[in-house]
C-alpha cells in the first residue's frame, strides 16, 4: 500500500470503514455497509483500493462465520470483494473468541414490531419467553432498531431458572436500559428478579418513602436511593447494578446512585427470571413496570463497573 494516502469513499475515509465493519453489531448492518466496499469504489490510487477491499472483504466473512452466519457467503453475493475461494481456508480473519465465561444471559429484544419472541444471545441459550401481550417494539430503541415493550398493566418476560442467576457472595453486574412513560407512578414498578425463597429484586418506587428510586432487595438488605430525583419519563436511563466484594452500587447513567454495605451470601432459588413484573409470586400479579427495556446483561463472577463510567455507546457483544 502506498504511504501517506488516506482515500475516501463515498466520503467515508479508510479508518472509518475499517471500524464501520469491525463494530457492525448485527447482519443488517454488516449487509448494509458492502456497497461502500466493493470493487466500484475508487480512489485514484490503485494500491489503496486492492488493499482496502482486502482486508474489509475479510473483515466481513469474518464477522459473519463468527456470528454463526456462514449461509450468507456465497460466490455470487460475496466475491466483488476479493476473488478469493469461498472456502474457510484463508478466508476468515482472526479467530473466534472464546468469549467471556461470565456472561450468563443477554437479551438485545431485536426483532420485527410486534414480534413476540425474542431469545437469548449468550452460548447458554436461556429459555425466554413473553406472556400477557409483552412484544418487541420498534416504537422505542436504544440499540438495534427495537426493545421490549411492557404495557404496565400485566406484561411480563420470563427466563428459566438457571444456577447461572444465583450469585451467592459472587461479584455480578445486572445492566439494561431502561425508558419508562410512567415513572412517578406513585407505587413498585419492578424491573428484574427471581425472589422466591432467596434471589434478587430490582424494583423502581415513586411512594414518596425510603423506598423511592430504583433499588436491589435480597436477603442480605434493600439498597435504594430514597430518592426519585435525576428519573425523567420518555428517556433511556442506563442502570447497572453491581456488586464489588462488599460494595453494592447502582449506577445511573454511569454515576453512582445508590450504595450499601454486604456480607454474605444471597440465598439460592429455584424461582424463574421474570422481567417486568414483581417475581414473588408465579405467575406475577404485582407491579408492572411501563415502558421499554433494551439491552438486558447480566454478569456473573465480574463487577463490571467499580466507579463512575460512561455509558455503553453500542449494543453489548455476545464476546464480552
Amino acid at each position: 500500500m502506498s504511504q501517506g494516502t488516506n482515500p475516501t469513499y463515498n466520503g467515508e475515509g479508510k479508518t472509518a470503514l475499517l471500524n464501520m465493519i469491525h463494530s457492525a453489531p448485527n447482519k443488517a448492518e454488516l449487509t448494509g455497509y458492502k456497497p461502500h466496499i466493493t470493487g466500484v469504489l475508487t480512489s485514484g490510487n490503485a494500491a489503496d483500493d486492492s488493499f482496502l477491499r482486502n482486508h474489509l472483504g475479510r473483515v466481513y466473512y469474518s464477522s459473519l462465520h463468527y456470528a454463526g452466519l456462514d449461509n450468507l457467503i456465497t460466490d455470487a453475493v460475496d466475491s466483488s470483494f476479493r476473488t478469493i475461494s469461498m472456502t474457510p481456508t484463508g478466508l476468515y480473519e482472526g479467530t473466534a473468541s472464546a468469549g467471556n465465561a461470565n456472561l450468563k444471559l443477554l437479551l438485545h429484544f431485536d426483532g420485527s414490531d410486534g414480534a413476540t419472541t425474542t431469545t437469548d444471545s449468550t452460548t447458554n441459550s436461556h429459555t425466554v419467553t413473553f406472556h400477557n401481550g409483552t412484544q418487541i417494539s420498534t416504537t422505542q430503541s436504544k440499540f438495534g432498531g427495537s426493545s421490549a415493550k411492557f404495557d404496565g398493566s400485566n406484561d411480563y418476560a420470563k427466563v428459566l431458572n438457571s444456577a447461572d442467576f444465583n450469585f451467592g457472595s459472587s461479584d455480578f453486574t445486572i445492566e439494561f436500559w431502561m425508558y419508562a412513560t410512567d415513572i412517578m407512578a406513585g407505587y413498585h414498578q419492578d424491573i428484574i428478579g427471581n425472589q422466591i425463597g432467596g434471589g434478587f429484586r430490582v424494583v423502581f418506587s415513586s411512594k414518596g418513602s425510603w423506598e423511592d428510586g430504583l433499588g436491589l432487595r435480597t436477603n442480605l438488605g434493600n439498597v435504594q436511593a430514597g430518592s426519585t430525583s435525576g428519573w425523567t419519563n420518555n428517556i433511556w436511563h442506563h442502570v447497572a447494578v453491581v456488586r464489588n466484594g462488599t460494595a453494592i452500587n447502582i449506577y445511573r447513567n454511569g454515576v453512582s446512585n445508590a450504595t450499601a454495605t454486604w456480607s454474605g451470601a444471597i440465598t439460592d432459588t429455584t424461582q424463574n427470571i421474570i422481567v417486568g413484573m414483581d417475581s414473588r409470586s408465579e405467575p406475577p400479579t404485582d407491579y408492572p413496570f411501563n415502558g421499554y427495556i433494551d439491552e438486558l446483561r447480566i454478569t456473573k463472577g465480574e463487577a463490571r463497573y467499580t466507579s463512575s463510567f460512561t455509558p455503553p455507546t453500542s449494543a453489548f457483544l455476545s464476546t464480552e
